[in-house]
């Protein structure tokens, strides 16, 4: 998998809490997790890579408000495109007023 690839992933994980691409090449070889990533680029999501400066922005995110390390990237994303985040997760409750949220 290319660094692209992983970071698809990453994101199609974290926002939907399904099986890891991991997970699926683990127990059911290369070719099912090539399938279900290529099944995930059908989906209307929109991909964004992880440059230096939102690298930065995660990582202050977790030295100031402690939050797990995959939630940073969400909540540093959010910020970044001074978006609002809609979540349940409640790991979100520690970035207090710095992530704009919208609770489900």
């Amino acid at each position: 998998m290319t660094r692209r690839t992983l970071g698809a992933h990453w994101r199609y994980q974290r926002s939907t809490g399904a099986k890891s691409i991991t997970a699926i090449w683990r127990a059911h070889g290369e070719e099912a997790a090539t399938a279900k990533l290529q099944a995930i680029a059908q989906l209307p999501i929109q991909v964004f890579d992880v440059d230096m400066d939102l690298a930065k922005l995660a990582a202050s995110l977790k030295a100031q408000h402690n939050l797990p390390y995959a939630d940073c990237f969400a909540a540093a994303l959010t910020q970044s495109r001074k978006a609002t985040l809609v979540t349940s997760d409640k790991d979100f409750e520690r970035a207090g007023t710095a992530v704009k949220i919208l609770w489900v």
